[in-house]
């Protein structure tokens, strides 16, 4: 765009456009009274004739700038400035002015970006028309920038939303963590520092079905929590946030923490953290396929606030929560943990927890149908106890042959093919049932169904039906049973647990020491310890309340345990007496003052010790491996350990 102005309005341009320089523009100077040529040239620092570079400082050059396309867009042909003289004007309206008012110079200046004329924008279109004739794009340049590029003006569709106001709800979390030690359980882990990330929340309104559980009122309608990642707060010994921008730190409080869907939520009673804190809302949906996302967090690589930008690249049920998760193609690095991830407008979409090691642009979030899970099952129970499971394995009916056998023709489904006995489904449902359909969505031969609300390319295993039901929950299950289609109503209820102790979180270290052998109960970390042959006796449930299976995890070195020390394996029992636990167990030793220890493991293998030796030995062994006491039983300890 073409525009004329004279006097102290010259000298004045002159500088704007100096300053314009540091934005990156390539702009051309025409004096017509001295006839000067300047080239405005970001970073030219060369000796040539006509070329310089600006000495001014950003702040002021755009200040600067923002007042000449100000002018430019509310001209008022033939008016003067009081201190200036003639203001600019846009040229389609006012070719040049004739005369000059004041100052040194009385030449005409005529201002044009090197990239070429910036006619054919729309009219009306304020912004853009701004950006033009300021010299800083071209029509073409600017209707590439609204079809590739969105501006920061993205969030304008919406009013209520501030892109500002969004990012001002993340806060960073500082976490002192003491890692569990399972290799020596009688020692305290080690202590480390961590951050991530997280946002401050206004929850959303009850359901009517489910009311608000006693201990959950902390987490009612309307109530402000802060959303971050359990893996975050794991094993935590101390929680602060930090809000953006600031530089105090406020002492957090973990509500809940569900670590089979990532999730936890922070209480911060301090009313000097909440003040003017911006609060987002947790609506509902999926983001959908290609669109954009922005993840905002706090980052390695720096202290402040971090946004990416990327797109929705595919929606699945896997990650490393084995649940519906978004994969993105913003970064999500090492501090993001816990962030939000808002849509175009503000809106948020999930909540950003991992990226995937040795791969460029796929990040993964926790969308807001598992968020609703979450907190619906904390609210109902007053504790999360685990995302609900199928507890049963399936046969896929893509085989032709295998479905004419069945007399399925027009329908599709899965046979179930095993029910274990701590299935909530053992008894109700039966080897062989073709499962048609859960709460009414059809399910495919090859056990995907279409994800509900979603486009036509989202299919996932139908097993997120069951994974998105809060605890209790009634599915309504369509089965064929032996040619007969019936509807059967299950609870959805978590998996159970098992003597071998593998739900996260894992029960804190216990131990029993005994003349050097270190008895532990079954856990995921001892698994090993379990031939695999063997391992199907662990994964059923506790016939009773507090049993356990017990394993000898290693053997320390002794005179009273000389030729025991590659030992290891489950513990069948002591003396001829089964063992059921280890608080059974330490209470059997404690008993014995006289005689021989006779440990048999399920193995087959014997151990047998003097138990006036065990007894002599035993403080030299705990003095050797700095062990404070003989036992430490975890949630069954007693006065007497």
């Amino acid at each position: 765009q073409r525009c004329t102005m004279s006097s102290r309005g010259g000298a004045l341009l002159d500088e704007q456009l100096a300053g314009a320089m540091d934005e990156g523009l390539t702009l051309q100077l025409h004096d017509d009274d001295q006839d000067d040529s300047y080239h405005y040239m970001p970073q030219c620092n060369s000796p040539d004739v006509g070329r310089r570079s600006s000495p001014m400082l950003r702040p002021k050059a755009r200040r600067m700038l923002d007042q000449m396309s100000a002018s430019l867009y509310s001209p008022q042909p033939g008016s003067a400035d009081p201190d200036h003289g003639p203001v600019m004007v846009p040229g389609p309206h006012v070719p040049h002015f004739a005369q000059a008012q004041s100052g040194p110079r009385r030449s005409p200046m005529v201002f044009e970006p090197i990239t070429g004329n910036s006619a054919g924008l729309d009219e009306g279109d304020d912004a853009q028309r701004l950006l033009s004739m300021a010299g800083q794009l071209t029509a073409q340049d600017l209707r590439r920038r609204n079809t590739n590029m969105p501006t920061t003006n993205m969030y304008d569709s919406d009013p209520r939303i501030d892109p500002e106001m969004m990012i001002k709800a993340t806060v960073k979390v500082f976490v002192t963590q003491v890692t569990p030690s399972y290799s020596m359980p009688w020692s305290r882990g080690e202590e480390a520092r961590s951050t991530g990330s997280g946002f401050a929340v206004c929850l959303p309104k009850l359901e009517e079905r489910y009311g608000l559980h006693p201990t959950a009122e902390d987490a009612g309608a309307e109530c402000r929590v802060v959303v971050t990642n359990a893996h975050v707060v794991e094993n935590h010994s101390l929680v602060q946030v930090r809000r953006a921008g600031a530089a105090d730190k406020y002492v957090a409080k973990v509500l809940v923490i569900g670590h089979d869907v990532d999730l936890a939520m922070l209480l911060v009673k301090s009313d000097d953290f909440w003040d003017q804190m911006p609060l987002v809302r947790i609506g509902k949906g999926l983001p959908k396929l290609a669109s954009e996302v922005v993840a905002v967090g706090f980052p390695v690589g720096g202290d402040d606030v971090s946004a990416t930008r990327g797109v929705v690249s595919r929606i699945l049920v896997g990650g490393l929560t084995d649940n519906l998760c978004v994969q993105i193609d913003a970064a999500i690095n090492p501090g993001n943990s816990g962030g939000p991830v808002f849509d175009a407008v503000g809106h948020l979409v999930g909540v950003a927890f991992s990226g995937l090691m040795n791969s460029n642009g796929i990040g993964y979030i926790i969308p807001l149908p598992v968020v609703h899970t979450f907190l619906q099952h904390f609210r109902r129970h007053g504790k999360y106890t685990g995302k609900c499971s199928d507890c049963f394995e399936i046969q896929s009916m893509e085989n032709e042959a295998l479905r004419k056998r069945f007399g399925i023709d027009n329908e599709s489904g899965v046979m179930l093919s095993r029910i274990p006995p701590e299935s909530a489904c053992y008894g109700i449902l039966e080897v062989r049932d073709i499962l048609l359909q859960v709460d009414g969505v059809p399910i495919a031969n090859d056990g995907t169904i279409q994800l509900p609300d979603t486009q036509d390319l989202v299919r996932v295993t139908f097993s997120y039906l069951v994974y998105r039901s809060p605890r209790d929950h009634p599915l309504n299950l369509t089965i064929l049973r032996k040619g007969e289609r019936n509807q059967i109503i299950v609870k959805a209820q978590p998996q159970p647990d098992l003597l071998l102790a593998c739900k996260q979180p894992l029960p804190k270290p216990s131990y029993l020491v005994v003349g050097g052998l270190v008895f532990v109960p079954l856990m995921s970390p001892y698994e090993a310890l379990v031939p695999r042959r063997k391992i199907d006796s662990v994964l059923r449930k506790p016939a009773f309340e507090g049993q356990q299976a017990v394993v000898l995890m290693m053997v320390l070195r002794a005179e009273v345990n000389v030729g025991y020390e590659d030992l290891t394996g489950r513990l069948a029992s002591l003396n001829g007496e089964t063992t059921q636990s280890l608080k059974q167990l330490k209470q059997q030793v404690e008993a014995q003052q006289a005689g021989n220890f006779v440990f048999r493991l399920e193995s087959g293998e014997m151990i047998v010790m003097s138990s006036a030796k065990v007894w002599d030995s035993e403080a030299a062994i705990f003095r050797t491996h700095c062990i404070p006491k003989r036992a430490n039983l975890g949630d069954f300890e007693d006065d007497g350990s």
